[in-house]
């Protein structure tokens, strides 16, 4: 009896202990980097394939930017809003909904409006 308790008690402890880590996607673990001195508001907006506003649900989720000169990776602090330094980024997403996904885009970010919209191309099936 004893002993299968133990059993019991040792494989819930392993799997609450793992559970968080079981998806290959950066999750809340995961941090943008600290940025120090100015920073520029980017909100994301989706068009379709022909550059119109998309219409419905757009499954979307994990949006990142990549600086290109520095590689370093900026997540969205909300649903589609960044705060980042002035340089040139590559944006994209890392989970879609099924048969549908988001054309990454390169834009260069510089100061001067309140903030700096960016349109990534949704496309879906």
């Amino acid at each position: 009896m004893k002993k299968h308790a133990f059993y019991g008690i040792f494989f819930l402890a392993l799997f609450f202990s793992h559970a968080g880590f079981s998806s290959g996607f950066p999750s809340a673990y995961v941090f943008s980097p600290v940025v120090t001195g100015n920073t520029i508001e980017v909100r994301i907006t989706y068009v379709d394939i022909h550059g119109n506003p998309a219409q419905g649900n757009v499954m979307v989720s994990g949006l990142y930017a990549v600086d290109q000169d520095s590689g370093e990776t900026y997540y969205a602090d909300r649903e589609g809003i960044f705060q980042i330094p002035e340089g040139t980024y590559r944006f994209d997403a890392e989970r879609t909904g099924p048969w549908e996904g988001i054309v990454p885009k390169v834009e260069t970010i510089v100061a001067g409006e309140p903030y700096v919209v960016v349109e990534l191309t949704h496309w879906y099936e």
